[in-house]
């Protein structure tokens, strides 16, 4: 079993000001790349959105993160120098053309650039078993069996109406999950977890 995380870049700084009190929410990690690679991951997963001029945007959901314009490249040719598995996801609910068209570029130069990288996904958030990727990396899906608050629960199957209640605190879920689940394993190649300081 290998360790991989969940929303790398989630530590980042909140963009928008008026979505800040709701960071806690949309933050899986809390240490940086760096660190989280000397914890032993992996593999790493990053979601993007495009601005105007093309440049990618770091996000989970509504949130945006605060990043200068080359910190994505630098921190993939990071990852590169050692060789590394990351999941790239178009982080929208209906991607338009536009969106579209940046992904499927900055996949491309990023897969013909970083040969040492296993790149996989190039799905947009909604599209999780990648039946219509809008970008086919040479790499499959990786086999990880995913232990985080938004695939699992802290309620038991007869309180399913409380599922979506602890979605709003991924930190809950590591701090009471993530020892037994670190310590237990799986079956599958790579467990993703939020919160990987937390073991």
């Amino acid at each position: 079993m290998k360790l991989a995380s969940h929303n790398t870049f989630s530590y980042l700084p909140v963009r928008q000001w008026y979505l800040r009190p709701f960071a806690f929410m949309a933050r899986c990690q809390r240490k940086n790349v760096a660190k989280q690679e000397g914890l032993g991951v992996r593999l790493f997963d990053i979601r993007l959105r495009f601005d105007k001029l093309k440049n990618p945007i770091i996000c989970h959901g509504l949130i945006e993160y605060k990043h200068h314009v080359d910190f994505v490249w630098e921190w993939i040719h990071i990852l590169n120098v050692k060789g590394n598995y990351m999941r790239i996801v178009l982080e929208t609910k209906k991607p338009d053309a536009f969106q579209e068209e940046c992904f499927r570029e900055f996949c491309q130069a990023i897969e013909k650039i970083y040969t040492n990288i296993k790149f996989f996904g190039g799905n947009n958030r909604t599209d999780w078993d990648c039946y219509n990727p809008i970008y086919k990396f040479k790499n499959k899906l990786e086999d990880i069996d995913h232990k985080y608050s938004s695939t699992t629960s802290l309620f038991p199957d007869k309180f399913k109406w409380l599922i979506r209640i602890d979605d709003l605190c991924p930190k809950l879920y590591a701090l009471l999950h993530n020892k037994k689940n670190v310590k237990e394993g799986t079956t599958h190649k790579w467990l993703m977890i939020d919160f990987v300081d937390i073991q």
